[in-house]
């Protein structure tokens, strides 16, 4: 019976969330932010919301009432001032081998118990030897809540959209302050104050929430790392390989690369 009713409670979430998302977010005048996982889609919304005192429900049911709203869909003609938080591919499926692989304090035991059931490979300390494995295995079979997701289906998705304000995580890392300020603007259509903008780039910064420096590695803290490039560090050709078939277009498309002859 309590799994019963925790079954249901998962599924009224996600109908809510699903509705909030793609029915109600233009009359909630909702901020919808969506990324490919782990491209520092959190981070943003963090310091969004501190900065327009807006709600930012993390990791729980939304209530019905204007907020800054966090996930990982596809590009809907609903959606109310969407925002898409890009970072370099290559990052993103290092930092997520990583966050499916090793675990962290906010990934469910159940869901890490599932990351490595369904992995195509078992030694999991072998990152550089398991990335070819895994880079075509998110281009082809992952699946995000039962739906097929990948980076560059996200990416075109949202591209060529002229409603959506873009921000890319290497940006944040550059100048916080101001991709944070240039994505407001864009949003709301506003003058930037720029003494709450410093409070709320200053609250969420990589060393105020880990005490670590950027580039000083956890594995097991969600925020792991906090670079851009470490997908350098990790890359064999073969890794390479699979990623430019997959998706060397959109590499270029974003500016990652100038063209695909980049390994």
């Amino acid at each position: 019976m309590k799994d019963n009713r925790s079954l249901f409670k998962k599924k009224l979430a996600a109908l809510k969330h699903y509705y909030l998302w793609f029915k109600a977010s233009a009359n909630l005048e909702l901020i919808l932010v969506s990324e490919f996982p782990k491209s520092g889609g959190t981070w943003y919304c963090q310091m969004l919301s501190h900065y327009l005192q807006l709600p930012y429900p993390r990791n729980r049911t939304p209530r019905m009432e204007k907020s800054v709203l966090h996930g990982h869909y596809y590009f809907a003609s609903s959606f109310n001032k969407p925002v898409c938080v890009l970072r370099d591919g290559r990052d993103a499926l290092v930092s997520y081998y990583h966050h499916m692989y090793f675990g962290n304090s906010i990934l469910p035991e159940r869901v890490f118990e599932k990351y490595r059931s369904t992995a195509p490979f078992k030694d999991f300390q072998n990152v550089e030897g398991n990335l070819p494995a895994y880079i075509e295995y998110m281009f082809t079979k992952y699946r995000l809540s039962g739906r097929f997701f990948s980076w560059t289906g996200f990416v075109n998705s949202f591209w060529n959209n002229p409603n959506v304000v873009f921000v890319k995580y290497e940006d944040l890392l550059v100048d916080p302050a101001n991709a944070l300020g240039t994505s407001i603007k864009q949003l709301m259509q506003v003058e930037i104050n720029n003494d709450l903008l410093k409070t709320a780039v200053d609250k969420y910064s990589f060393q105020s929430l880990t005490q670590r420096e950027p580039g000083e590695e956890n594995k097991k803290d969600f925020l792991r790392k906090g670079i851009a490039g470490d997908w350098k560090n990790y890359f064999t050709k073969e890794a390479c390989e699979v990623f430019n078939h997959y998706a060397g277009n959109e590499l270029v498309l974003l500016g990652y690369e100038k063209n695909k002859n980049w390994y």
